[in-house]
């Protein structure tokens, strides 16, 4: 939902029970730099006890996650966040602005 967009915001990512890779939740993250996991299979929230269940695992509201944008896994807790620096294809657009520049 649109109104959502002040929580997406704020959040270091987003994890959404149903939607594509063109949903609102999505989009809205690739605008923000934010990972987003659509259509989480298992995934129930109960907003009445303010808590989630993913499968088997309980979540209560204000429980960090982790999520692997690569792999689409969800994980309880905080996991260190790990950074791949593009290094070839940064090389490779720094020649074209070399060529480019001559």
């Amino acid at each position: 939902m649109t109104t959502d967009i002040e929580g997406m915001a704020l959040a270091a990512g987003i994890l959404t029970g149903s939607g594509g890779r063109t949903s609102h939740a999505a989009v809205v993250a690739r605008q923000l730099g934010k990972v987003c996991l659509v259509a989480c299979p298992g995934l129930e929230i109960d907003m009445a006890l303010r808590q989630c269940r993913i499968g088997e695992a309980v979540l209560k509201e204000g429980v960090p996650i982790s999520l692997n944008g690569d792999t689409g896994e969800v994980y309880p807790g905080h996991l260190a966040q790990l950074t791949e620096r593009p290094e070839k294809a940064l090389a490779a657009i720094a020649g074209w602005r070399r060529a480019a520049a001559v």
